[in-house]
């Protein structure tokens, strides 16, 4: 019963506003739906849209500000128009071709729109017109913003990611300050996060935009931790050695490159990694204590450029590398061309190349022994790569072999190399032997380096290589596949796996042909591949 009261209450009431008469200009008077503000339009929508039909009616009879009429329009155009009209009205309205201020919510609900649709080319354009009319009339929000970023990164888009890059990751508006030092920009809305950071920054290194990827690390470095986000800041660091690479600065590509590996532990001396965690973790602790110190003296401690960040040295102390592993042939596609460019040059000079490209590297760093020997390989030079190889090991009398061959990289590139060149080139005898020579020095360099056993790339390589060799025996064969079996083994005495691995259909048939025996020949398949 108290229900039905309460209902009928209710109803009535509603009977009773339903039937005193709407006035629009009193409507219209209220002072928080003023048409000049961004907040008074923004009320302006939200109440017309709680009208019923026959109000809104008779508001449009009214003589409205054209700042009314313009959202109006808008509002309804969001709503049934094709994207053409709604981005045409919104240009018109921006660049004064049509009277009457939009309001900044509606207009980014449409780049909101064209932002799912996948039309960035449209969104950016849209931005950049509400920029350039009057950033205190129009602003775009940071979650466009950080919508704006994660769609660049989606679809690799360059020119959203450098209207990211100008106005959230170094503000633009920073530049017009006289006393601005392009150091620490104050300016920046708030933080992306570290991955989209390095996805942006890919995005610029494709391009050759260095500028970008600089100021990426830049800003990484001011607002992150290195050590925290190891892989990430990886990421950026090769992207910026590429970026150089891409718009053909050598030398600064060089440089970073070699900065690079000194901060990779598997490019440095055998320490054990609990020793190296522990020098850089009190290395952190301790620059994070006088950081703090710097921080508390200082009198724009967030602007402050002296201030420094990620800093893993000690005074009077080695540096302490923060990475795991080597840098690898694959890390650094568009730095190897690079590489490749001017190894051809030296090359083509006739003139001691092979002592040139050592020297070469035994002055900036052992790192870019791979690169180099690449190089060579790609050109067939596979007796000048062999030389360079022994010639910079010569240069580093104190570096272990574990170290300059770290990765097994080197040896896979001459296994597959020598192969390439045994089944492409008419060989002399001597150069048979000399490329022979060359694999089994390699092997027993593999084998020396080796304390896990060889990589399995790696021992298939040298097996094809093997059967390519034209001067390779059937005794050859048989102990380089025994001992395979027994490394096998003596590594996995735990394990009841076998030995199993696959060549191609080609290699097979002329490991067949060797009579190498079919208990040796049990632990190899053929693979097929199929033309579509």
């Amino acid at each position: 019963m108290k229900n039905f009261k309460s209902t009928r209450c209710v109803k009535l009431n509603l009977r009773q506003n339903s039937s005193v008469g709407f006035d629009p200009v009193s409507w219209l008077a209220r002072t928080d739906r003023n048409p000049s503000t961004q907040k008074g339009l923004g009320q302006f929508i939200q109440d017309y849209d709680r009208l019923p039909g026959p109000y809104k009616k008779q508001l449009l009879s009214q003589k409205l500000h054209p700042s009314y009429y313009a959202n109006l329009k808008l509002h309804n155009l969001a709503s049934s128009g094709s994207n053409i009209s709604i981005f045409t009205h919104i240009i018109d309205h921006l660049s004064g071709r049509k009277e009457g201020t939009l309001s900044s919510h509606l207009i980014e609900e449409y780049i909101w729109r064209l932002l799912a649709e996948e039309n960035l080319n449209a969104a950016v354009s849209l931005i950049h017109a509400v920029l350039e009319v009057d950033r205190i009339s129009y602003c775009v929000s940071n979650q466009t913003w950080s919508i704006v970023a994660s769609k660049a990164c989606e679809l690799g888009h360059y020119g959203a990611a450098s209207l990211v890059y100008h106005e959230v990751i170094d503000p633009i508006t920073a530049y017009s300050d006289s006393q601005y030092n392009g150091l620490v920009n104050p300016n920046i809305p708030f933080l992306l996060y570290p991955d989209i950071l390095a996805r942006l920054a890919i995005i610029f290194m494709r391009n050759g935009n260095y500028t970008a990827v600089v100021g990426i690390q830049q800003y990484f470095k001011r607002f992150y931790s290195y050590f925290w986000h190891r892989t990430i800041y990886r990421n950026i660091a090769i992207a910026k050695v590429e970026a150089f690479a891409c718009a053909g600065k050598f030398s600064d590509a060089l440089s970073d490159f070699v900065s690079l590996a000194w901060q990779h532990r598997g490019h440095n001396v055998l320490v054990k990694g609990k020793i190296l965690e522990h020098n850089l973790k009190y290395a952190v602790a301790q620059n994070s204590k006088e950081r703090h110190d710097r921080i508390k003296a200082s009198d724009d401690p967030l602007n402050d450029s002296s201030i420094e960040y990620n800093k893993y040295t000690l005074p009077g102390k080695k540096f302490n590398a923060i990475f795991d592993g080597v840098i690898n042939i694959a890390d650094t596609p568009y730095f190897n061309k690079l590489i490749h460019r001017n190894v051809s040059r030296v090359v083509a000079d006739r003139s001691s190349s092979t002592e040139k490209l050592a020297s070469f590297v035994a002055s900036n760093h052992h790192a870019l022994i791979k690169p180099v020997m690449a190089a060579l390989y790609k050109d067939g030079l596979v007796f000048e790569a062999w030389a360079v190889l022994t010639q910079t090991q010569a240069a580093f009398p104190r570096l272990h072999d574990k170290i300059f061959l770290r990765g097994g990289e080197v040896f896979l590139m001459t296994f597959r190399a020598a192969k390439a060149k045994f089944e492409s080139s008419r060989l002399t005898n001597p150069e048979v032997r000399q490329l022979g020579d060359i694999l089994l020095a390699c092997r027993n360099l593999c084998s020396k380096v080796s304390d896990n056993g060889w990589p399995r790339e790696c021992r298939v390589a040298c097996l094809q290589a093997l059967l390519a060799c034209p001067s390779t025996s059937r005794d050859a064969l048989r102990q380089f596949l025994f001992e395979w079996n027994a490394e096998h083994q003596s590594f996995n005495k735990s394990s009841t796996s076998t030995l199993h691995y696959a060549l191609n259909k080609s290699d097979y048939e002329k490991l067949v042909a060797f009579n190498v025996g079919d208990d040796l020949l049990s632990h190899v398949s053929p693979t097929f591949y199929i033309d579509l």
